[in-house]
């Protein structure tokens, strides 16, 4: 392992639309939405503050002026990306996009990539993730915590079963890319490339897939062979992804079979990372989720 640590910068994405909240349309964009007299969005740009991070990049439209209800401060720079209401692909990829620019098309340095909407998330939380992802070398970082430790909310998570823990665990809203992987062409387009030099194409269609059919019956076949199928054949792996299936069928597909999965599709080190914390799984997505966020801020 490298014994220099990469920087930490986070990447909030914060212009979704509050459909969920249709009392509060008339704010238009989610982040806004008034959680004990602050912004939604608020609270986890101040966590970030008082964390480790060494800059806080938020994705907003300029309209939002989300700048008057934050403390000011030189580490935060918001991303003004306004037009037609984007994809979470697009959107992602156009914050990716402001940050490579800011730094002069590339850098060593790792990206946290996060959702504005986990206001109970704090600093001291952030700084133990950010440390852990700091000793790690891989190129995606996925947060998951079990599935006993975010049970008390009384919410229903998806979850899958991981055999080497022995237990449930469900993915987090917090994860982390490494900015070596990405670089910016001379058009000013977002390059994602493996471990091999070779640039990865087509993972914008499968977020976008996920956008419009998150709720249809066809949605985990669609992403399944957009994201892995596909990409398998290409390499050439088809007796590799057989064997994936079996194993991922019999329950018996560990951790490190998706690590070993994962590069043979993409080239790209994955990882996993536990966390302790529930408060990266509370994110506000309805009313409940609301009521439930208020008495948790109220202690």
């Amino acid at each position: 392992m490298s014994s220099e640590v990469r920087p930490v910068i986070a990447l909030v994405l914060a212009r979704g639309g509050i459909e969920e909240f249709p009392e509060h349309s008339h704010l238009k964009y989610k982040a806004l939405m008034p959680l004990a007299e602050r912004p939604l969005a608020a609270y986890v740009i101040e966590a970030l503050r008082l964390s480790a991070v060494e800059r806080v990049f938020v994705l907003v439209e300029r309209e939002m002026r989300l700048d008057q209800h934050i403390t000011p401060d030189a580490r935060i720079h918001l991303i003004d990306h306004d037009g037609p209401s984007a994809s979470v692909a697009e959107g992602l990829a156009f914050g990716l996009t402001a940050i490579l620019d800011y730094y002069g098309g590339c850098m060593d340095k790792t990206i946290m990539i996060l959702p504005c909407d986990i206001p109970l998330a704090t600093a001291d939380e952030f700084n133990e993730l950010i440390m852990k992802a700091q000793r790690s070398e891989s190129d995606l970082l996925l947060t998951f915590i079990k599935e006993r430790l975010i049970q008390a909310d009384g919410r229903h998570h998806r979850t899958l079963y991981n055999p080497e823990l022995k237990d449930q665990v469900a993915s987090q809203n917090v994860n982390f890319i490494n900015a070596a992987r990405l670089k910016l062409a001379s058009d000013g387009k977002l390059l994602v490339s493996g471990r091999d030099g070779r640039l990865i194409g087509g993972i914008d269609r499968a977020m976008d897939s996920m956008r419009r059919k998150r709720k249809g019956i066809l949605l985990w076949p669609i992403l399944i062979w957009q994201l892995f199928v596909w990409r398998m054949i290409k390499n050439g792996y088809t007796l590799q992804l057989i064997r994936a299936f079996y194993r991922l069928l019999s329950r018996k597909m560990t951790i490190e079979d998706v690590k070993k999965y994962f590069y043979m599709a993409y080239r790209v080190q994955f990882a996993v990372m536990e966390s302790r914390f529930p408060s990266f799984s509370s994110d506000v997505d309805d009313a409940a989720d609301v009521t439930e966020v208020l008495s948790k801020l109220a202690r």
